[in-house]
């Protein structure tokens, strides 16, 4: 992966360029890795952020094949080596469990109207302490104020340029980890 010179501290933002499935997997690992690390400091008493705990979301916008199920194929393997991720887009929810705490992969394609949410008992899993990650957001914007926003577009036939935005304490510390990655020369 490589910085594409977007680096903007005021907006709490950074661009990331993936020239593969792979580099995006990566990506995902190195965000899986942070998010961990985030959840099992809170849960042992050790948070580097105030505010409430609860769930860290992550949400992925992009058109169809634009990379959203790589990305979370690289942070379920990464906490949990081996496991068969794919898109929840029929049953929209799937859940993994890591050491010491779940993740969360959702599908919201299909669904019409934010009532369904409800349904899913989305809003439920706000309060717990797991990796919730949103694959076709709109609905479920604005269900909390802390979100790590990474919104993908094609650059090419494999390559994906990667916009991702903190909105919220916690979700800065992972891309802060993020950039950290990065800035070691991966």
């Amino acid at each position: 992966m490589s910085w594409e010179d977007s680096r903007d501290p005021a907006k709490n933002q950074l661009v990331l360029k993936s020239k593969s499935p792979e580099e995006t997997e990566e990506i995902g690992s190195q965000l899986g890795l942070r998010a961990a690390s985030i959840l099992k400091g809170e849960q042992s008493g050790r948070s580097s952020a105030g505010g409430e705990a609860g769930a860290l979301i992550l949400l992925l916008e992009g058109e169809l094949g634009s990379g959203k199920t790589c990305l979370v194929r690289g942070a379920i393997n990464q906490l949990i080596p081996g496991s068969r991720v794919t898109s929840p887009t029929y049953t929209f929810l799937n859940d993994y469990q890591a050491a010491g705490f779940t993740i969360y992969h959702a599908d919201l394609y299909r669904l019409n109207s934010a009532e369904e949410l409800d349904y899913l008992g989305l809003y439920d899993l706000l309060e717990e302490s797991c990796l919730l990650m949103v694959e076709w957001p709109k609905l479920f914007r604005g269900s909390s104020a802390d979100y790590l926003n990474i919104k993908f577009e094609r650059s090419g036939e494999l390559s994906r340029r990667l916009t991702i935005r903190a909105a919220g304490e916690r979700s800065g510390l992972l891309l802060r980890g993020l950039i950290g990655y990065e800035d070691t020369g991966h």
